[in-house]
């Protein structure tokens, strides 16, 4: 019984967040042939892409977990047969679910495309995958923070903080991996490996912390955030 409801939850999360995962991947294919273009108009698809992706990731991890609190979803919630450790694997597992589809369709469209049409750009890849993996991992974090602290203020912190990652992420990284970024060959550096093990670990201990947090609490009362 338990297991069905978890299952339901999930599936209603992903059916209510439908459009917005079609409206990412066309605004981020879309984003991602523009960047092929030389010039502005590159520029301007490489930050119409990252800026997609964020926003879903801010959508469904604030939002996703934030207005079910501000409603009546969460009463409704503390009627099912359903443990604050379950109710908190189904918002996170349908979040996840929510986000990596458009996130894992365009990665492999990065890459995908790049060879077939790019191939010059290829070196650009290592640095291209790390910076979705930081983008997968800061909507780990928000979630994680929205599952524990079910706050607001600390909601815009975490976006704040995560959404400052970027630029930094791009300036310290762009530099560290010259000249290879502007070869024809994938070269996975020291950088790049360390940043990719520290998203993995970043994203591992933020959804663990979420999951053990939760599991010592026992009512919704104690701060689950829907």
């Amino acid at each position: 019984m338990t297991r069905t409801v978890v299952g339901h939850l999930i599936r209603k999360d992903l059916f209510l967040y439908r459009r917005l995962i079609v409206g990412t991947v066309i605004v981020g294919l879309a984003s991602i042939v523009l960047s092929g273009v030389e010039g502005a108009v590159g520029t301007a698809g490489q930050i119409l892409l990252v800026t997609s992706v964020v926003v879903l990731g801010v959508f469904l991890a604030v939002h996703g977990v934030m207005s079910e609190r501000q409603t009546r979803s969460l009463l409704f919630a503390l009627s099912l047969p359903i443990s604050p450790m379950q109710y908190t694997v189904a918002k996170v597992v349908g979040g996840l679910v929510a986000y990596m589809i458009p996130w894992s369709i365009l990665t492999v469209a990065i890459v995908g495309l790049t060879h077939v049409f790019d191939p010059s750009s290829v070196g650009a890849l290592p640095y291209l995958v790390a910076l979705m993996g930081l983008l997968l991992t800061n909507f780990c974090v928000l979630t994680a923070i929205g599952v524990i602290s079910g706050s607001e203020l600390w909601s815009v912190v975490g976006i704040i903080a995560t959404n400052t990652s970027v630029p930094i992420f791009m300036t310290v990284m762009i530099p560290r991996l010259s000249p290879a970024i502007d070869g024809a060959v994938a070269v996975w550096s020291g950088p790049v490996a360390l940043a990719l093990l520290s998203e993995v670990v970043v994203a591992g201990l933020a959804i663990g912390s979420a999951f053990y947090i939760q599991s010592r609490r026992t009512d919704f009362a104690q701060g689950v955030a829907a």
